[in-house]
């Protein structure tokens, strides 16, 4: 039985990082769209400004910080293609098998990435491997290699929803701070927290299967203390 090895190409970690923090980009539109609705209008421009700078600028610091930490994650990706299996290795420890009996299809996405379906679920095969073409004409053999398909229409639901949830944030924040009431602060920021919270976990949830680490959703931490920062000052005023 062979055994052929593929493991991460060192040359292409740069680009790899470049789309990993290109990721970033759409959340950190929305997270300063939701810092915009909580503290305009009540925050001088300049603090505005340096809220808004650090929160943008979180991402990117958090990769630099973790640069030869991330290096090593990515050079623990590796595939081992067997005659009747496939193993795919990630950082972490992370490890998946699929045997080539168990493959129902096998779909490539823009980005490179080929997945490996069953009905069990599926493996992923990184694009950054050294000998990717080899591996990619290697799996083609257990199976017609197809486009990944289109946007689902739940998909497309699921996004709406989000956009609905960022304008409920947005609507929130301007409620949250044209007011000096108590009870509405408590309301609001209520509502507030409670989107962040949610936003964080799915966000840390889908980075976690990426393999990466927690602390790549910072920003959320600091968004809940603008949040909660405000309502104690309020409550404070009051009494």
């Amino acid at each position: 039985m062979r055994t052929r090895e593929f493991r991460a190409d060192p040359a292409e970690y740069r680009t790899h990082r470049f789309r990993e923090l290109r990721g970033h980009v759409p959340m950190a539109l929305l997270l300063l769209a939701a810092v915009l609705g909580v503290i305009y209008g009540r925050v001088p421009p300049t603090a505005f400004a340096a809220v808004a700078l650090a929160l943008c600028a979180m991402p990117v610091l958090a990769a630099v910080v973790r640069n030869e930490k991330s290096r090593a994650e990515f050079l623990a990706y590796a595939v081992q293609l067997h005659d009747d299996r496939v193993v795919a290795f990630g950082p972490h420890a992370a490890r998946s098998e699929m045997r080539r009996a168990d493959v129902t299809r096998i779909t490539e996405e823009p980005d490179g990435r080929l997945f490996l379906w069953s009905r069990r679920g599926w493996v992923m095969v990184p694009p950054w491997l050294d000998g990717r073409h080899d591996l990619r004409e290697s799996l083609a053999t257990w199976g017609a290699i197809s486009p990944a398909q289109p946007t689902s229409m739940r998909t497309r639901l699921l996004g709406a929803q989000l956009l609905l949830q960022l304008v409920a944030v947005l609507v929130l924040g301007v409620l949250f701070l044209r007011t000096a009431n108590p009870e509405v602060t408590a309301l609001t920021g209520g509502g507030l927290l409670l989107s962040v919270v949610l936003q964080w976990t799915r966000a840390a949830r889908i980075l976690r299967r990426r393999g990466v680490p927690w602390q790549a959703t910072v920003h959320f931490v600091v968004l809940a203390a603008l949040v909660i920062g405000r309502m104690v000052w309020v409550f404070s005023t009051q009494q």
